[in-house]
Formats: structure tokens, C-alpha cells, sequence
């Protein structure tokens, strides 16, 4: 088995599951409601992505370390030769960091939508009337 190319395909493919567990766990709605109501989407519940998103997660970082590691000496090339274009990702990677913890716009108005999309799954016919109901005993 050629390691470099098995490594790649695998990150590659743990970046789509990574990718698309995000955007379920993004518009799914709140742990109460998907409880309360059973949410499901594609037969999976929010603890199902959830630890979806959570191993595949771990997965990718243990994965692009290997990558890292047998791409080293182009990678170091590749850094030393583009010091410019890997200063303005890491600039741009601050403003969004900043900019999310800080909660300016449009980095909030994204976490905006993504709760107005949870709480339109939300039915006051079948939504539950305490916080986590479901756990309570019958008694």
C-alpha cells in the first residue's frame, strides 16, 4: 500500500463526513427539541452526528499530522518560499476567530441563521414543556 496516497484520499474523505455532520449538526434543532420530538435526518439522531462529526473530527487531526509528517520536506519548502501568502491566512485566520468570539457581523449573523433554522424545527404542539422532559421518570 502507497501510505502518501492511502493518507491523502483518507483525510480527504474525512473532510466531506467533517463537513457534512457540520452542516447537519448546524440546522438540527436544539437537544430539547430533538429529543422531545425524535429528530432524525438520513436515520441518524443529534447524538448519532454528533459523535459522527466528533470521531471524524479526531480522525482528520490524527490524519493531517501523518500528512504533515510525510509531506515535511515539501511543506517547509512550500513555507519558505510563500511567507507572504501564509501570513495573510493566518491574518485572515484571526479576524475570523476575532471576529466570531466578538460577535461582530457577519460572523454573528451566520450563528443568527444557524439559530433561527434550529428553532423553526420547533412545534408548540409537540414541544416539550420543561427543559429535557423526555428524562424525567414516569412516576
Amino acid at each position: 500500500m502507497q501510505y502518501r496516497k492511502f493518507i491523502s484520499f483518507f483525510l480527504f474523505i474525512s473532510f466531506i463526513l467533517i463537513t457534512f455532520s457540520g452542516f447537519v449538526l448546524y440546522i438540527m434543532p436544539h437537544g430539547r427539541v430533538a429529543y422531545w420530538t425524535d429528530w432524525r435526518f438520513m436515520g441518524l439522531n443529534k447524538d448519532n452526528w454528533s459523535a459522527i462529526h466528533t470521531i471524524f473530527c479526531i480522525v482528520f487531526i490524527l490524519i493531517a499530522i501523518f500528512h504533515l509528517i510525510y509531506n515535511w520536506k515539501p511543506f517547509k519548502l512550500y513555507i519558505n518560499k510563500n511567507q507572504r501568502e501564509m501570513l495573510a491566512a493566518l491574518t485572515i485566520t484571526a479576524i475570523l476567530f476575532s471576529g466570531t468570539l466578538l460577535n461582530f457581523s457577519p460572523f454573528k449573523n451566520v450563528i443568527d441563521i444557524g439559530e433561527k433554522i434550529k428553532s423553526s424545527w420547533k412545534d408548540n404542539k409537540i414541544a416539550p414543556k420543561l427543559p429535557h422532559g423526555e428524562l424525567l421518570p414516569l412516576k
